[in-house]
């Protein structure tokens, strides 16, 4: 914890430092498994996308929750690719009722740019291939990078 933040939050302040460490050791815990639960999210994203296709029906908000875990861990475990390319998704598939086949493509392209961050187990923020990347799926859905 930073210096200034501990002066700030000293004894008496609400500052902790047991409860800071007892979270540092669950984060760590969590950390060492994350690799494995990250694959295991895509293939479920990955087989439900699929299901959902053989069948002409999406559902949308079961897809976007999945989507958003994989967005929101992403980043904490130092794997900030998948947190980009997955809001560039979860953001195209939050202002979607339906999926159609343009919206499939957006989807596939995003599985198939996600997939190789986490089978490639490619950690930090990638160099300039990454960038275009990201760049080609926020055009694709046409959001900004924040």
């Amino acid at each position: 914890m930073p210096e200034n933040l501990k002066s700030q939050l000293g004894p008496g302040r609400g500052f902790n430092s047991a409860a800071v460490e007892r979270a540092d050791a669950a984060v760590a815990v969590l950390g060492s498994d994350y690799e494995a639960r990250m694959l295991a999210d895509l293939e479920q994203l990955e087989e439900a996308f699929r299901v959902m296709k053989t069948a002409g029906r999406f559902d949308v908000p079961a897809l976007y929750r999945r989507v958003a875990d994989i967005r929101s861990e992403g980043g904490s475990y130092d794997f900030p690719l998948l947190t980009e390319y997955a809001d560039s998704l979860a953001n195209y598939l939050d202002r979607r009722q339906a999926i159609d086949q343009a919206g499939v493509n957006v989807v596939e392209t995003h599985l198939t740019a996600l997939a190789a961050v986490a089978k490639n187990r490619l950690r930090g923020i990638g160099g300039e291939t990454a960038r275009e990347i990201g760049a080609s799926l926020r055009q694709m859905v046409g959001t900004r990078r924040q």
